[in-house]
């Protein structure tokens, strides 16, 4: 008898061992971050019931039976998966512990957090796609659709094309390259030129800007998205004086820029310099944005020497503008936009 007490109290000591030893808890993988719904999965030898506890908790009883052929040399069968479905997004966001019990014996632990794919337990009727370069392998772009039955992302196609379209330039990606402009006053025939590039480098992303220095010359360009008034464009050019080149303008798909032109003097502020540009522009503004230098060409000869002064200039279209009423036209919403950005990009 005291010899079959022996034998009972030695079984029980290495039965929880050997059935820890006869399988595995896959998923969700220790110190793994899971959301949406998901399954609790591995595989046991000998089980005919698996729990899971997740906290403290019991959870439900997991399906057993599932063909496993990766385990017939180890178990001498192969249906001895387990899965329990579970929406890890009813969880609290952060740590949780999970242990399994194979026929009431602990096999299986797993530290994992949680988050909620989407910001909620279940989120419904919304939608979703976004592409990720450079995966599963260089040059391929996996594309990822929400799905509302999983709360998660999936893939849903693999571009493996190794020269993908270029996708169109937006925003202040329009003028990523050199940028050369000719402006000149309505009435006069000197113009000037300038030319500057651009780069994600040269991007703010505090103000949302582009800032280079004019090529050659001592003097500093900003740029800005304001769609208003017509234009997508908004660019000041800082003179070491204190004047101002102000230009509203448009890039069309070819970068070609034309828009109009508003010099101000050190002694206009802000605010009346945007008034200017909207409703009594000076002149106007053209060029072209390109990706390199080949075939812009430079300045000309009568832009370069530009015989009359801006600040000549100026005078003599300030009299015009007393003289002829604008044919321009904004909303005050339009102005106070022009105004406050041309305020923002002077430094």
């Amino acid at each position: 008898m005291a010899k079959l007490e022996k034998i009972i109290g030695a079984a029980a000591l290495w039965l929880p061992a050997l059935a820890c030893a006869q399988g595995a808890l896959e998923n969700p993988a220790n110190n793994a971050t899971d959301s949406g719904i998901g399954i609790i999965s591995g595989w046991h030898c000998s089980a005919t019931r698996v729990e899971a506890i997740v906290d403290g908790k019991s959870i439900g009883f997991a399906y057993v039976g599932s063909e496993r052929m990766d385990t017939a040399s180890i178990c001498g069968k192969s249906s001895t998966g387990f899965a329990l479905l579970i929406n890890f997004n009813n969880l609290s966001r952060g740590a949780h512990n999970l242990k399994i019990y194979a026929n009431g014996a602990l096999f299986g632990e797993s530290n994992f957090k949680t988050t909620q794919s989407g910001g909620t337990a279940f989120l419904t009727n919304k939608s979703r796609t976004v592409d990720v370069v450079d995966f599963p392998s260089p040059g391929a772009t996996a594309t990822l659709s929400w799905s509302e039955s999983k709360q998660s992302f999936v893939v849903t196609n693999i571009n493996t094309n190794p020269n993908p379209p270029v996708p169109v330039p937006t925003g202040l990606a329009k003028l990523y390259g050199r940028v050369a402009i000719s402006y000149h006053f309505d009435y006069s025939g000197s113009i000037y030129s300038e030319s500057f590039s651009f780069s994600s480098a040269n991007y703010n992303q505090f103000n949302n800007e582009l800032t280079a220095t004019v090529d050659g010359k001592n003097k500093e360009v900003s740029c800005a998205v304001i769609n208003q008034a017509g234009y997508e464009f908004l660019c000041s050019i800082k003179e070491p004086r204190g004047a101002r080149d102000s230009f509203l303008f448009n890039v069309s798909a070819s970068g070609a820029l034309a828009g109009r032109f508003e010099y101000c003097p050190p002694s206009v502020s802000d605010y009346d310099c945007g008034s200017g540009l909207v409703l009594h522009p000076d002149g106007s503004v053209a060029g072209n944005v390109a990706a390199r230098t080949a075939g812009l060409g430079s300045p000309s000869a009568a832009a370069a020497s530009a015989p009359e002064s801006k600040d000549q200039l100026k005078a003599r279209q300030l009299q015009r503008e007393a003289q002829t009423p604008s044919t321009q036209s904004a909303t005050p919403e339009q102005l106070d936009a022009v105004r406050e950005a041309l305020e923002r990009l002077s430094p």
